[in-house]
């Protein structure tokens, strides 16, 4: 069983500046843009997918396991949709409403990472 020494000690702080910069960013673009829903939608969904990607990989990188590619491939999926969402959509901002969503996904999942591997080095240590 892995445990946290494979993140330095400052990644919840730094995934909390990203995550909040992630937010900055979906707020200027729903405040500058006269349909809040393009944004906010592709936002949520982005975060709620990428978080759910990354916690699902590291629970399987912690108990030891290598992370399954289809993780990978998911996560390299949902960036390349960001970068073509407002190309596809035909509405400028929503791709980057989608990539600062799946930023702030990642910096999430990323600081339940750290909090599941704490864990398990308390269960290890003790």
């Amino acid at each position: 069983m892995r445990d946290d020494r494979a993140w330095p000690s400052n990644a919840i702080p730094v995934s909390a500046g990203l995550a909040v910069g992630a937010l900055a960013v979906a707020v200027y673009f729903a405040l500058s843009d006269a349909e809040v829903a393009l944004v906010v939608l592709p936002f949520v969904v982005a975060a709620a997918s990428s978080a759910g990607l990354t916690i699902s990989a590291i629970r399987c990188w912690l108990r030891g396991e290598a992370i399954p590619t289809r993780f990978s491939l998911l996560s390299l999926a949902l960036g390349l949709l960001g970068l073509n969402l407002s190309w596809i959509v035909g509405v400028d901002g929503v791709g980057a409403a989608f990539l600062s969503g799946f930023v702030f996904g990642l910096a999430v999942g990323n600081i339940q990472a750290v909090r599941m591997a704490r864990a398990n080095r308390g269960e290890s240590v003790g």
